[in-house]
């Protein structure tokens, strides 16, 4: 039932590798004096990608400080092309509104779960057959949003990730508006 497009995962890049990444893209784009915040560039786990997107986020504008790299953050987890991106991912791996619905449940109660988690106790958690959660939990771990050995489950190392699916489920559940949402990253 579930497609992928044949990918090539790579692993993130060193710090030292990021820390330079980061510094020659904002050279390129004229900012010789910006700097990405550290404890930011840890968040973004060493993924080129977060990092392009993060720093054409906070680059729109004057030279960006600390404050305008975590709004930009803030702004491309809640509204922008982090969550969109994984919006795309979820969608293509389930296509139906309400499949989509429980497998971001899903998710977030594997991101939030103390531990491993199994697909019994996501059948528990969502009140869906065994059945749907192991359906549910094989879209998710081919879409990369959990990782998966044995049974169990967990979240993926990727901060980023686990900010959007929060996120996407206060919208989606609860209907929080974007500005809050944004704020609650900030606050983090």
């Amino acid at each position: 039932a579930f497609s992928r497009l044949d990918t090539m995962p790579l692993l993130p890049l060193p710090h030292d590798a990021f820390t330079s990444l980061a510094q020659v893209l904002l050279r390129a784009r004229g900012f010789e004096q910006a700097e990405v915040p550290p404890a930011l560039l840890r968040h973004l786990g060493g993924n080129p990608s977060y990092l392009h997107r993060l720093i054409g986020a906070a680059t729109a504008g004057n030279t960006p400080g600390k404050k305008d790299f975590w709004n930009a953050y803030a702004h491309e987890a809640a509204a922008g092309a982090f969550i969109a991106s994984w919006s795309s991912t979820l969608k293509s791996n389930f296509p139906a509104l309400e499949q989509r619905r429980l497998a971001l449940a899903a998710a977030h109660a594997i991101r939030h779960a103390s531990g491993p988690i199994t697909c019994s106790k996501i059948a528990k958690t969502l009140a869906i057959s065994a059945g749907q959660a192991e359906e549910i939990a094989y879209g998710l771990f081919l879409a990369g949003i959990v990782r998966g050995e044995f049974g169990v489950l967990r979240p993926p190392e990727d901060a980023v990730l686990m900010d959007v699916i929060d996120v996407l489920r206060e919208k989606e559940f609860l209907g929080r508006p974007v500005h809050d949402l944004e704020q609650e990253i900030l606050a983090r």
